[in-house]
């Protein structure tokens, strides 16, 4: 499963309250041959248990996702997190979900400016098709 995994001197209601929605696009590489982009909605931001579900929609051109990307402590390294995507409705682990996942964890690492990633099993080389979009 996709997980990158962060240096975040935050806590999980000061991530969640820093969210803002956002979206990503990027050119789709599956199946071979089929034109089309992936597209990566982060609509809201939950808190719950010293954890934060960030809610995602993902299109690709051969399958849509709703899906919850996790923003976890780990509890034996204090002071970083595993940013991976959640269990809940058995998502499927798709070049769009490990684009969602990068892109969260992005943003994460956005919010501070001792935050650095420290590791890294999501999917890369994906080529963005328009700038990362702010949305209001």
């Amino acid at each position: 499963m996709p997980h990158i995994t962060l240096a975040l001197p935050l806590t999980a209601p000061e991530i969640a309250s820093a969210f803002t929605s956002f979206s990503a696009k990027a050119a789709a590489r599956e199946p071979r041959g089929m034109a089309g982009q992936i597209s990566v909605n982060a609509s809201e931001a939950f808190t719950g248990r010293g954890a934060v579900l960030v809610e995602c929609y993902v299109s690709e051109p051969t399958i849509h996702q709703h899906v919850a990307v996790m923003i976890v402590p780990i509890k034996e390294r204090p002071g970083e997190w595993a940013v991976g995507l959640g269990t809940l409705g058995s998502p499927r682990p798709t070049d769009g979900i490990h684009f969602a996942v990068r892109k969260v964890a992005e943003w994460a690492v956005s919010l501070h400016p001792d935050a650095r990633i420290t590791g890294d099993k999501a999917r890369t080389g994906f080529e963005s098709l328009t700038p990362d979009a702010q949305s209001e």
